[in-house]
């Protein structure tokens, strides 16, 4: 499962509380070399806020914008074979050994990235591979260490103090996984987030300046929680999500069809909507129940107005109808014992009523 998350600029700071975890966050020169290859292959948005990191790639690996490599990812992206998710996603099984790059679980990754044959992406690693040799990229990733681990110590004092593992673990009735971490700075205000290895990959860093130092950080540090809030609900929820039926594909198509031009503006995919409502309801009930922990007005009113927040995100997503499947929820599961389970059974019952009576709520909500 992998999504964009796309989040609106407001809210500067959010206060939480009790937290009994920490999380450690890496940049790895797989993610690094292969952002890198995305970006001279012209398929990364390139919107990274770090200007002389942006500098140093363009100067360093200039001469190897064409290199057989990047020419490649350019065929396969035209072909609609690869996409700059993609090649983070292959990133993630990349392995150095003794100077090489190889591959493991080909066949997961052949069975993610359908259209490309293991010919064709046995070429790409065997090009990758000279690219990796030629540029000597392992002095350009050695050269900017420093850097890294300024990013790798924003992202945890940024972020660390800022999720209720206590409340999440409780959601997930005490089996909640902690995933992997992996930062990408080139990568600028796209979120990538995959499940497939419990590791989620975050971006969005920037410079901030003072006057007499500047510092990297976050671009908004609630946006970062959000980012690894949502990675762990999805991780942790879509082994539970249920099988395509009948009833459900036909939801998902009368809502595609009345919501495709929020949707397709947020570039999300109809096969996603289904796995986005269930872990986006969570995400409101996680708030709610953080919300609900506390008796501090300070932190009551904090998430109250952070709920108000993603609700309205949604609403311009095109899941107006969220809010409504949330109480729902939360109508059937309160002050009472329950398990991801029921709550995934309770979502889909839902989700499929919605599906037949959209314009409905479309219209009573408009009044």
């Amino acid at each position: 499962m992998k999504r964009f998350y796309f989040i609106l600029t407001a809210l500067a700071s959010i206060i939480c509380c009790n937290v009994n975890a920490q999380y450690n966050a890496k940049i790895t020169p797989e993610i690094e070399l292969m952002s890198i290859i995305g970006t001279l292959s012209n398929i990364n948005n390139n919107s990274c806020q770090l200007t002389q990191y942006k500098e140093d790639v363009s100067t360093y690996f200039r001469k190897y914008q064409n290199h057989k490599c990047c020419k490649l990812v350019r065929e396969y992206n035209t072909e609609n074979k690869i996409a700059y998710n993609d090649l983070l996603f292959i990133a993630l099984y990349l392995n150095n050994i003794n100077g090489k790059l190889e591959l493991s679980n080909i066949d997961l990754i052949l069975n993610k990235l359908d259209k490309l044959s293991k010919s064709e992406l046995d070429k790409f690693i065997l090009l990758l591979n000279d690219f990796y040799s030629k540029s000597k990229f392992n002095i350009f990733f050695d050269n900017h260490k420093s850097l890294y681990s300024e990013c790798e110590q924003a992202y945890l004092n940024r972020v660390n103090g800022q999720v209720n593992y206590d409340i999440l673990n409780r959601i997930f009735n005490n089996k909640l996984q902690k995933p992997n971490i992996i930062l990408s700075i080139l990568n600028g205000d796209q979120n990538v987030i995959f499940s497939s290895i419990n590791t989620i990959i975050i971006s969005n860093f920037t410079t901030e300046t003072s006057n007499t130092t500047q510092s990297i950080s976050l671009s908004g540090g609630v946006y970062k929680a959000y980012s690894t809030i949502m990675g762990i609900i999805e991780m942790n929820t879509s082994p539970y999500l249920l099988k395509s039926t009948l009833e459900r594909d036909n939801a998902t198509n009368k809502i595609y069809d009345f919501c495709k031009a929020h949707l397709n503006n947020y570039q999300l995919n109809k096969e996603d909507i289904y796995s986005d409502y269930i872990c986006n309801t969570i995400f409101l009930y996680y708030l709610s129940e953080v919300k609900k922990s506390t008796k501090q007005k300070e932190i009551i009113d904090n998430y109250t107005l952070y709920f108000k927040f993603y609700s309205n995100i949604y609403n311009a997503m095109g899941y107006f109808w969220i809010n409504d499947n949330f109480e729902y929820l939360t109508n059937k599961i309160d002050n009472r014992e329950f398990n991801i389970k029921e709550v995934i059974y309770i979502l889909t019952e839902k989700y499929i009523e919605t599906g037949k009576t959209i314009e409905l709520i479309n219209s009573r909500m408009d009044k």
